[in-house]
């Protein structure tokens, strides 16, 4: 189940996954940002709050982190877009104020000339992400998408629509428990997954 409090403490097998990532989005954005003038997105299905109780930071601040501190960072004529949906309010309403003591601002005028877009969407993943990704010009764009979904999936049709498209890498976190759980419920979407 999925924590109930808007910031929670990272368990060590979270801890182990933010390393992994943290280490990925340093290798993925200087090569994209290099190999591709076009620039690029990051986005996730499921951002949480950003930042955990025991200090640690959540994936959207490590993303947002390595793509400003790489060798080539973002810049107006090759942007990076950071694409983050949130279904809970008051952990979209944290994140905000993270990325904003992150980026010294959340104006959109202000992070383009740093060749920065940014979206934050209260939202469902299923639904809101392929529409947010249109307003940020992603799609035929190297796009790294996280979906670390605590046992909620997503659609296979998603993966396929982001999966198409060239230079695009899908990262699916999800806890198969949650499937063996579940199975025998009518509206089980095991089978969609």
């Amino acid at each position: 189940m999925p924590p109930d409090e808007t910031v929670w403490c990272a368990d060590p097998h979270t801890v182990a996954k933010q390393r992994i990532y943290r280490k990925y989005f340093q290798a993925w954005f200087p090569i994209v940002q290099q190999g591709f003038d076009c620039g690029a997105t990051y986005a996730e299905g499921f951002a949480g709050p950003g930042e955990y109780k025991n200090g640690h930071s959540g994936s959207p601040l490590n993303a947002v982190s390595a793509a400003l501190r790489c060798a080539r960072p973002p810049s107006r004529d090759r942007p990076v877009g950071f694409v983050f949906i949130e279904a809970r309010k008051d952990r979209v309403d944290h994140l905000n104020g993270l990325l904003r003591r992150e980026l010294n601002t959340l104006d959109d005028g202000s992070l383009a000339d740093r060749g920065v877009r940014l979206s934050v969407v209260k939202g469902k993943c299923e639904e809101d992400l392929p529409g947010a990704l249109n307003v940020q010009r992603s799609w035929g764009r190297p796009l790294l998408v996280v979906l670390d979904t605590w046992g909620a999936g997503v659609s296979y049709r998603l993966l396929k629509k982001i999966g198409s498209m060239r230079s695009s890498e899908v990262i699916v976190t999800f806890e198969p428990q949650h499937f063996v759980r579940f199975a025998s419920h009518p509206e089980h979407f095991g089978d969609s997954i």
